[in-house]
């Protein structure tokens, strides 16, 4: 039985190692739980809302309500896959209950994100406004190439092109992104 254990060419021999070492390491001992109910039970609520017209946000508030804890790296990722899946209004549910009710401080990527999700949702008019509030501190490459996708979507070429010179005034062009963005857009406007 040993010699068999120790052939190379046996299949069961991991496995018969693994069980002796998972005998070895296997305790009895109960852990302590956590307040707080486990993560995966929000992805699972958040993952339950399929229709568009359906708000998060009672889902949101009462994790909360439940003393569930929800960081920012969560919540982005909540968005990101979101977006992933098209599920543009609820992703921009959580951007705005990110800020609004849990008070983090966004980035400008968070930003620049919320602003395409606004767009996507609510119309480019919206947008702008949105963009229109943000503080010119935080108005930096990744926010303005958010506005100019938007407006590259939109098929609004000259207000892209406004964007893309202002962009060019604030030295933000070393970006290759923006001018990808800019000419292929420009490009399929012409056609």
């Amino acid at each position: 039985m040993m010699k068999l254990l120790r052939s190379s060419s046996n299949p069961w021999r991991g496995y018969a190692i693994s069980r002796v070492f998972g005998a070895l390491f296997y305790s009895t001992e109960v852990l302590p739980s956590s307040s707080s109910p486990p993560f995966e039970l929000l992805h699972s609520r958040i993952w339950q809302i399929r229709n568009p017209r359906d708000s998060i946000l009672p889902v949101l508030r009462q994790w909360r309500v439940e003393g569930g804890d929800v960081k920012q790296p969560e919540l982005q990722g909540f968005i990101k896959r979101l977006r992933g899946y098209r599920r543009y209004c609820h992703a921009l549910q959580i951007s705005e209950w990110m800020s609004d009710e849990m008070k983090h401080v966004l980035r400008p990527g968070d930003i620049a994100v919320r602003l395409d999700l606004t767009s996507k949702v609510h119309g480019l008019e919206e947008a702008e406004r949105y963009f229109d509030s943000i503080p010119e501190s935080l108005k930096v490459v990744p926010v303005y190439g958010a506005l100019l996708y938007c407006y590259a979507k939109h098929n609004c070429l000259e207000k892209a092109e406004s964007v893309f010179e202002k962009m060019k005034e604030l030295g933000f062009l070393k970006v290759p992104l923006c001018y990808k963005t800019f000419i292929l857009k420009w490009v399929n406007m012409e056609r």
